[in-house]
C-alpha cells in the first residue's frame, strides 16, 4: 500500500510503500502530481521502501514491468527528481526507474540516511549565470 507522507509540500511528493506500486497507489498522488503541473512546476517524489514489510525480493521488477510501467509513470515528462529511500536489496529498483523517467535526476538512499535523502530533494538547482 502506498502511504502519503507528512513531508509532502510543495512540489514534493512523499510516499512510502509496503507493497507493490500499483494502479491504486498512483491514484492516491495523482491529483498532487496534477497539482504541481498547474502550478508550472516539476515533480520531486520522495519513494520510501518499507524494508521491514516487504517479504517478496521481485518486488521492484514487478513494480515497473508490463502494463503497470505506464500505469504508475505515466508522467515521467513532470518528474525532475526523485530520491529512493531503501536497503541495499531493493537499489536495482534506481536502474529501473531510470529507463522510465530517463530526463529526472534519480539518487539511492539507504534506509539510515532518511534525513540525507529529504535534504536533496528540497534543494534546488544552482544555475551559474557566465558573462560573455
Amino acid at each position: 500500500m502506498l502511504q502519503l507522507l507528512e513531508f509532502t509540500h510543495n512540489n514534493i511528493i512523499a510516499t512510502r510503500t509496503d507493497s507493490m506500486l500499483s494502479a491504486a497507489g498512483y491514484a492516491k498522488i495523482l491529483p498532487l502530481v496534477h497539482n504541481i503541473e498547474s502550478n508550472g512546476k516539476k515533480v520531486r517524489w520522495y519513494f520510501e521502501i518499507d524494508d521491514n514489510s516487504v517479504t517478496d525480493e521481485s518486488f521492484p521488477i514487478k513494480a515497473v514491468r508490463g502494463d503497470d510501467c505506464q500505469v504508475a509513470f505515466p508522467r515521467v515528462a513532470t518528474v525532475e527528481k526523485i530520491a529512493i529511500v531503501a536497503s541495499e536489496k531493493w537499489q536495482v529498483f534506481l536502474s529501473l526507474i531510470k529507463k522510465l523517467a530517463p530526463n529526472a535526476d534519480i539518487r539511492c538512499f539507504g534506509l539510515q540516511d532518511r534525513k540525507k535523502a529529504m535534504k536533496w530533494i528540497e534543494e534546488e538547482k544552482i544555475i551559474l549565470n557566465e558573462k560573455p
